[in-house]
């Protein structure tokens, strides 16, 4: 495997250091929709919450007055019955009103958009796709899925987290540029490192805005962060990029 490809951590301590930094990205995108979620008495999430539903439960305490009702998707065979199996448990900290609800069999997100009848189910408040691997035509296609299958409510949140380190840089860098960059605030706690390149910044999400617009949706950036997850021999840069989604 190459250092590239290199995920895996050291439970005794970096791996702490991974979930510490991506916690305090969760805090700060917490606090840019807070105004959004404190009013809410009913919220429907998609998630990927793998084998513990951490970030779902990290949400239901942050926010814990309304209804959420969190909807996993797993499609690694061997993680999905543990993610079953946890939610039947329920992670400490949740509320009788806060439900966990597994897709009942694995599946991709890309999958789970192509057949996704949102006359019949309804619309999502938030989607969160915590995604491995860089932006790539696969995940431009999953946005595009999710818009184009009406699976975001009339306001609601989009959130998803890439790496910034690989990825095809000249291609992306050449397709974002037709479309317009907004200014908003980027948070950077990474402590250190190299500058990111604005195509991916700025570029990607002014293009998911674009995908969004195309669909009938008015998407707008509301917050973004830069942080490190921890491997044994190597750090890696991830973004995490939040949208404030309404009808047009």
């Amino acid at each position: 495997m190459s250092r590239a490809n290199d995920t895996s951590t050291d439970p005794a301590g970096i791996r702490w250091e991974s979930r510490r930094a991506k916690r305090h990205a969760d805090e700060i995108a917490f606090n840019a929709i807070k105004r959004w979620a404190v009013p809410r008495k009913y919220t429907e999430i998609l998630s990927f919450p793998a084998a513990d539903w951490g970030w779902e439960s990290y949400y239901a305490q942050v926010f814990p007055e309304g209804s959420l009702d969190f909807y996993g998707l797993e499609q690694d065979h061997r993680i999905h019955p543990e993610m079953v199996k946890r939610a039947e448990v329920r992670p400490t900290g949740l509320h009788k009103r806060h439900a966990l609800e597994p897709i009942t069999r694995p599946c991709s997100f890309k999958d789970y958009a192509r057949g996704y009848d949102a006359e019949a189910l309804g619309a999502f408040d938030m989607i969160y796709l915590d995604w491995m691997g860089t932006w790539s035509a696969d995940k431009e296609e999953q946005v595009r899925l999710m818009f184009n299958q009406g699976m975001l409510g009339s306001d609601s949140i989009f959130r998803f987290t890439v790496s910034l380190l690989r990825g095809k840089p000249a291609k992306w860098e050449e397709a974002c540029a037709d479309y317009e960059h907004r200014g908003y605030h980027i948070a950077d706690i990474r402590g250190g490192g190299c500058e990111v390149p604005e195509w991916r910044t700025h570029g990607v999400p002014a293009l998911v805005e674009h995908l969004g617009s195309l669909a009938g949706y008015q998407v707008r950036t509301i917050a973004a962060q830069l942080y490190y997850t921890y491997g044994k021999t190597h750090t890696t840069p991830q973004g995490s990029f939040m949208f404030r989604v309404k009808k047009k």
